[in-house]
C-alpha cells in the first residue's frame, strides 16, 4: 500500500550546531534516519509522493548542504515511527531525536484502510501474521486461531502495531491461543484458550486484541461473546 509523504517542519529546517561562535549551520552535515527503537536503516524521501528517495552520501546518510539544510530542500517520511541521529562533517554526533512519526493528517486519513487488512474466511490453525490487522474465521469446526508473540507486535517495518479483531461469520466456535507463556488480559490460557462463540446470522463474535509489547494482550473492545 503507497502512502503520501509527510513534511515534518523540523526537517526542513537549517540544522546548526554548537560552536566557540555559537550557533553556525551543520554545513555538509548529515541525518542518519532509523526505524524507531532499532539500528535498521529508514528510508527517506525527497518528495511527499515518496517515489524519489532522499540525497544520501556512501554510508547512506541524508546530506545537508553548506547552510545545513537538507540538499533536496526537504525530507519527506513515510508512515511510521522514525529516530534520528544529527551528525557533523567531521562525523560527531551532535544529536539524536527518538520516536517521531509523519503527520498525524496522514496516518489518520488512512487509518481506517490500515485497519480492515488481513486475512478473510479462515480455518482451523491459523496464526495471526504480521500483516494481519482484521481477520474474519468462517468454518462449522471448533477454531484454533494463534496469536503472535506480544513482543512482535509492534510497529516497525513487518507489523503494522496495529490491535488485531478477529470476527467469526461461521457456525464453530473459535479458541484464541495466546504465544508460549503470553496471556490475554494478564490471564495464562495455558491448557484453556480464550473461546468465542459461534456466529448466530446478524450477530457475529469480534474482539480486538491489543498488545502490550511485553507478554499480554488486552481486550479493547468486543462483540456478542
Amino acid at each position: 500500500m503507497s502512502l503520501p509523504g509527510a513534511y515534518v517542519n523540523w526537517i526542513e529546517g537549517r540544522y546548526t550546531k554548537v560552536t566557540s561562535e555559537g550557533f553556525l549551520p551543520n554545513s555538509d552535515g548529515t541525518i542518519e534516519f532509523l526505524v524507531t527503537g532499532t539500528s535498521t536503516p529508514a528510508v527517506t524521501y525527497a518528495n511527499a509522493q515518496l517515489t524519489t528517495p532522499s540525497t544520501t552520501n556512501s554510508d547512506g546518510y541524508v546530506t545537508l548542504d553548506s547552510e545545513g539544510f537538507p540538499s533536496d530542500g526537504s525530507i519527506c517520511l513515510a508512515p511510521g515511527g522514525y529516530d534520528a541521529v544529527v551528525r557533523d562533517s567531521d562525523g560527531a554526533t551532535l544529536y539524536t531525536r527518538e520516536y517521531f512519526i509523519d503527520s498525524a493528517g496522514t496516518f489518520f486519513s488512512s487509518l481506517g484502510t490500515i485497519s480492515t487488512e488481513g486475512a478473510r474466511d479462515v480455518t482451523d490453525g491459523y496464526t495471526v501474521l504480521a500483516s494481519d490487522n482484521l481477520i474474519t474465521v468462517n468454518d462449522s469446526g471448533t477454531v484454533v486461531i494463534n496469536l503472535p508473540a506480544a513482543t512482535a507486535r509492534v510497529a516497525g517495518t513487518t507489523t503494522s502495531g496495529l490491535p488485531i479483531t478477529i470476527k467469526n461469520v461461521g457456525s464453530g466456535t473459535l479458541e484464541i491461543t495466546p504465544n508460549g507463556s503470553d496471556t490475554i488480559e494478564d490471564v495464562s490460557t495455558s491448557g484453556s484458550p480464550y473461546t468465542m462463540a459461534a456466529a448466530a446470522s446478524p450477530s457475529f463474535p469480534t474482539i480486538t486484541l491489543a498488545s502490550d509489547g511485553v507478554s499480554n494482550y488486552w481486550i479493547v473492545s468486543s462483540h456478542g461473546l
